[in-house]
């Protein structure tokens, strides 16, 4: 089996599991679980997109890692500074892949 595939079916293995533990432990793990399996894929369009196409992924990329840190770490309920953060990380990102791709 391919690497992809691999990451890909492990990830969906996670959110049903998830989804089927969820009632008898925290309900965040659904939440946890689903947020995974939306940066996989992500990732995985990233990965196999280009031209403009890789630029709108990098936006869905970055959206579902914030939604996963929100998940983690932070209270997803609320608009805080990580958003702020993640905007200026995401900025930064592609301005420096803009200037690396003219030069």
């Amino acid at each position: 089996m391919k690497l992809k595939s691999c990451i890909l079916t492990f990830s969906i293995l996670f959110w049903v599991i998830a989804y089927n533990v969820w009632q008898y432990t925290t309900p965040d793990i659904y939440y946890i679980g689903t947020a995974q399996l939306v940066l996989v894929c992500s990732w995985l369009i990233h990965v196999s997109a280009t031209g403009i196409h890789k630029v709108v992924s990098r936006v869905f990329l970055f959206l579902a890692l914030n939604n996963l840190l929100d998940e983690l770490f932070f209270d997803p309920t609320k608009f805080d500074i990580n958003e702020f953060v993640m905007f200026a990380l995401f900025f930064i990102h592609t301005l420096y892949k803009w200037k690396k791709s003219k030069s």
